[in-house]
């Protein structure tokens, strides 16, 4: 099973690695958001979640325990890049494609590389 290695690189980014994985091979930097969501998913780490494709723009994956979220959001759009959290399924949502704005959305980073790669992930892959 490919495994993901995560890195604090200081308050705001997170460094995402994948082990045996050629696909995913590169490192993948994400500057993180600063809310509840965030600081409870960085309390489950180390995770190894299976990605599927989802309507063309997203690749995502359901969590065993949904994360804490904060009630009080304002709508957001996703932008390609971008690692959300969709609160009412509980699942991590990579955008590579537009998606609309809801606030269904919780944002959690922002990736800074490794978009490509995320989007031609095949359905099942573990990272």
């Amino acid at each position: 099973m490919d495994n993901l290695k995560y890195k604090l690189l200081d308050d705001n980014a997170i460094d995402i690695g994948v082990e045996g994985n050629d696909l995913l091979g590169n490192e993948i930097y994400a500057d993180l958001e600063d809310n509840a969501t965030v600081d409870s998913l960085l309390e489950m780490l180390p995770l190894t979640q299976s990605f599927e494709d989802y309507n063309s723009t997203e690749k995502i994956s359901y969590l065993e325990e949904k994360p804490e979220t904060e009630n009080d959001r304002e709508a957001y759009d996703p932008e390609t890049g971008d690692l959300c959290l969709y609160e009412p399924w509980g699942n991590l949502c990579f955008f590579y494609g537009s998606a609309g704005a809801t606030s269904d959305l919780v944002p959690i980073a922002h990736l800074e590389s490794g978009i490509d790669e995320i989007a031609g992930i095949a359905n099942g892959t573990d990272i």
